[in-house]
């Protein structure tokens, strides 16, 4: 059963738990309760659908970027990604957006090496 609170209630909850500062012991214990625990296909599917549509900010996707950056790939995993695109086509309207891309991105290097 679960229970439907107020907005003014949920607020009021989340007042009172912001700014605690939780003790590595009780963080442990914490981690611990939430290890082996499963989420039906369905609920992964609404995580995931939250998810989608939301822009993230310069500062998150530099974030992300550098969390990636020189990560290895297996030769399995480049396999397969190369695979899934196999086949693939790009329209006409993409293919001048990326050449352009491209051209920006040249100018912006040779420029930068001339300094």
């Amino acid at each position: 059963m679960t229970r439907v609170f107020s907005d003014e209630h949920k607020a009021k909850l989340s007042a009172a738990g912001k700014g605690k500062i939780l003790s590595d012991e009780h963080k442990a214990k914490i981690s611990a309760s939430k290890k082996g625990t499963t989420f039906s296909d369905e609920h992964k599917a609404k995580l995931s659908a939250a998810g989608k549509g939301k822009p993230r900010s310069d500062e998150t996707r530099a974030k992300i970027g550098a969390a990636h950056k020189g990560k290895r790939v297996s030769a399995e995993t480049r396999a397969k990604m190369s695979a899934s695109k196999k086949g693939t086509t790009f329209s006409d309207e993409h293919k001048a957006k990326l050449s352009a891309a491209r051209k920006i991105y040249l100018e912006s290097k040779r420029a930068s090496q001339e300094e």
